[in-house]
C-alpha cells in the first residue's frame, strides 16, 4: 500500500464532516429566518409609528371618526400626503380606525383613539402576519 488514504478512511472522514456541518448549517438557516422575521416586524412597527406621528401633526379639525380604512383610501386631510407619511411598501397593508374618546380633550380639540393594523404575507410560507398598535391622538391645536 502506497502512502495515502483508503476509500474507507475517506468515507469515514466525509461522514464525520457531515455530522459536524449539519447542525452548523441548521443554526445558520435558523438565524437567517429570525433576522428576516425581525426585519419584517421592524418595518411593520415603523409603518405604524410613522402614521401615528402624522396623525399627531394633523391640521386642526382634520381628525374625525373613521371606520377601519386602508391607508391609501384615507379621506381628505387624512390622506397620507396631507399627513406627510409615505405609502406602505408592496406586500404590506396598513389600516387605520379612529374613534373619538368621550370626555377627553375639548369640543375644539377632541382626542381620538387610533387603532392601526399592519398585515403582510411572509414570502416563503404564504402566511399572513399582523402587527397592531393603539395610540391616543389629538392633532395640532387650532391657531389662537
Amino acid at each position: 500500500m502506497a502512502g495515502g488514504f483508503s476509500l474507507v478512511e475517506i468515507l469515514v472522514a466525509i461522514v464525520i464532516l457531515l455530522a459536524v456541518l449539519g447542525p452548523v448549517w441548521s443554526v445558520f438557516s435558523g438565524s437567517r429566518r429570525a433576522v428576516r422575521a425581525a426585519r419584517e416586524l421592524s418595518l411593520a412597527a415603523s409603518l405604524s409609528s410613522s402614521l401615528l406621528a402624522g396623525l399627531k401633526n394633523a391640521a386642526p379639525g382634520v381628525l374625525c371618526e373613521l371606520a377601519p380604512t386602508v391607508d391609501s383610501e384615507l379621506p381628505g386631510g387624512l390622506a397620507l400626503s396631507s399627513l406627510g407619511v409615505g405609502p406602505a411598501p408592496t406586500g404590506y397593508t396598513r389600516r387605520l380606525a379612529l374613534r373619538r374618546l368621550a370626555g377627553w380633550g375639548s369640543a375644539r380639540e377632541p382626542m381620538f383613539r387610533a387603532d392601526l393594523r399592519i398585515d403582510w404575507v411572509t414570502p416563503r410560507h404564504d402566511q399572513t402576519l399582523t402587527y397592531q398598535a393603539v395610540g391616543i391622538v389629538q392633532g395640532r391645536p387650532p391657531a389662537p
